[in-house]
């Protein structure tokens, strides 16, 4: 071997794929924090089917959506005491008005 020689060497495909597995006809699990694959109806890594990640999916869209009325309610209620507040320190202000004059 000489220097700067070249160390390429064919190399005969070693991999044969003799259980029929193709990489392209995997269905990935659908839930997206999830890296495992479906098989047999299930994921390799959190067990559960795609029907189970889907509802879960669903209860959890519909917690936030109750999160989300609960707050806005919280907000309107807010502003309306807030209003209310408003509207009676304007009317004290009207009161000691008319004493000054």
């Amino acid at each position: 071997m000489e220097c700067g020689v070249s160390l390429v060497e064919e190399v005969e495909d070693t991999f044969e794929d003799d259980d029929g597995f193709d990489l392209g006809d995997r269905i990935l699990c659908p839930d997206g924090t999830c890296t495992g694959i479906i098989v047999d109806g299930r994921c390799s890594e959190c067990g559960r089917t795609p029907d189970e990640v889907k509802k879960q999916e669903e209860q959890q869209e519909e917690q936030l959506e109750e999160q989300r009325e609960e707050q806005q309610k919280e907000q309107q209620k807010e502003q309306k005491e807030q209003e209310e507040q408003e509207e009676q320190e304007e009317e004290k202000q009207d009161k000691k008005e008319p004493d000054k004059e």
